[in-house]
């Protein structure tokens, strides 16, 4: 019986049933009945069994209709089409851009209302029905194009069933991949050996333009020191450089754009955090940059740059100055919109071969923040970019009711299997004192 139901199930192919049965028959004639179903019997795999083989779904605009595609460990979901006017999307969008937590997700005691807010709201719009089975559990990486980058995915509700508050996708695990439409850059250069080496830029902006930020300055500096306590190579430059090319704490070079600039065309570095403002240039409105008390740094700056790191962690807020002119008369669908500089800035450094862009989608508590980078830096050298990344969501998230939703602000572009090479040994003892 087993025999045939096996037969059975392969396809009519001459060649498939002729190498099956040129495999089983010698076993079957010799009597070896319990080793032929050992060897061959298939066991279907638990729907509901937990697996680390990310659940991968792409998100794509055209022309007023979303184009939706899964793949799970298990299966892949055929595309689905959801017309929707756009407009509605940025709408949703933009209130749940810095929102409270409790318009976010709705904590309740309530359990008529409980787990009810713009999260549920986001994933019952546009995940269609057939998804929800596979939107149950992470971890997910999330195909998106520049139009469909703006929303916040890491906020989305889990169709998790039972009484219990559904967690967001994001704090399942969730990293983005953003589609492009030019070819990457050559793949960086073989990992180097020694010490991890990073360059940490804080608060750059011009203070008499009222672009500084105290906040960034502080968490450049916990940046810094944290990295050095795990024995990188760490370069701090923080602060804009006042009339004397000083910065603002002692014994700290400033963060002058061309001195960052030279630092990146040199190479060497495997990582880069930036805590300060991002903006849009004035003439290209798609070009995104960090703003720097000079002027902006872009891809039309970087562009010479021939080894760039292997990652970037950016807190780069859009600058007050951009806020206040959309406030005055911009758009939900404005290209220069706080949602779309994420986005942005992440595809600005994927031209130059960056295959990793950590960033949050709006200003973050400073206190918060530092939480954040203290989380994921003590775990960068132990575990992938996306373990690493939830880790430090995750603290934010059990902590909700002190920083709100600030775990939803920070969003993951690259491969979440991959990771940072580890510190050396060689180079740990190099930093022990003599």
């Amino acid at each position: 019986m087993l025999y045939d139901n096996v037969m059975r199930g392969i396809p009519t192919d001459a060649g498939l049933r002729e190498m099956a049965l040129a495999t089983m028959n010698p076993l079957v004639d010799n009597g070896r009945h319990e080793e032929w179903q050992r060897r061959y019997r298939v066991v279907p795999r638990p729907s509901d069994e937990a697996t680390d083989v990310p659940t991968r779904i792409s998100f794509t605009w055209d022309t007023g209709v979303i184009r939706i595609a899964a793949i799970t460990a298990a299966t892949t979901v055929s595309e689905r089409l959801i017309r929707i006017d756009k407009s509605l999307i940025d709408e949703l969008v933009t209130r749940m851009t810095d929102p409270t937590q409790q318009d976010l997700m709705d904590e309740s005691d309530d359990p008529t209302k409980r787990g009810q807010g713009l999260s549920r709201d986001l994933a019952l719009l546009l995940i269609p029905r057939e998804f929800r089975d596979v939107v149950q559990r992470g971890p997910y990486v999330i195909e998106v194009d520049r139009t469909m980058a703006h929303v916040h995915w890491e906020a989305c509700s889990q169709f998790s069933g039972g009484a219990n508050l559904p967690e967001p996708m994001g704090v399942a695990q969730l990293a983005r991949q953003l589609r492009t439409t030019y070819s990457p850059a050559p793949a960086p250069p073989p990992h180097r050996s020694g010490r991890v080496r990073a360059l940490v830029i804080g608060d750059p902006g011009d203070p008499d333009k009222n672009e500084d930020l105290p906040g960034a300055r502080e968490e450049a500096l916990a940046v810094h020191e944290l990295l050095l306590k795990h024995h990188v190579d760490s370069v701090a430059l923080i602060g804009a450089p006042d009339a004397e090319g000083r910065g603002p704490i002692p014994g700290i070079p400033p963060a002058g754009r061309l001195e960052v600039l030279r630092m990146l065309l040199r190479g060497g570095l495997d990582l880069v955090h930036y805590a300060g403002h991002g903006d849009f240039d004035e003439v290209q409105r798609d070009r995104a940059g960090w703003l720097f008390k000079g002027g902006l740094l872009t891809s039309a700056e970087l562009a010479r740059i021939d080894e760039v790191p292997s990652l970037v962690v950016a807190n780069a807020c859009l600058s007050a100055r951009t806020a206040q002119t959309l406030a005055a008369g911009g758009s939900d669908a404005d290209p220069r919109s706080e949602a779309a500089l994420l986005p942005s800035l992440a595809d600005e450094f994927f031209h130059l071969g960056v295959r990793n862009y950590i960033g949050t989608a709006w200003e973050v508590n400073d206190i918060g923040a530092t939480l954040f980078a203290q989380t994921f830096y003590e775990t960068l050298f132990s575990a992938s970019y996306g373990e690493v990344v939830k880790t430090a969501r995750r603290a934010l998230y059990d902590q909700r009711a002190v920083y709100g939703p600030l775990w939803a602000a920070y969003q993951h572009y690259g491969d979440p299997t991959s990771r940072l090479r580890a510190v050396s040994p060689e180079a740990q003892d190099e930093s022990e004192p003599a």
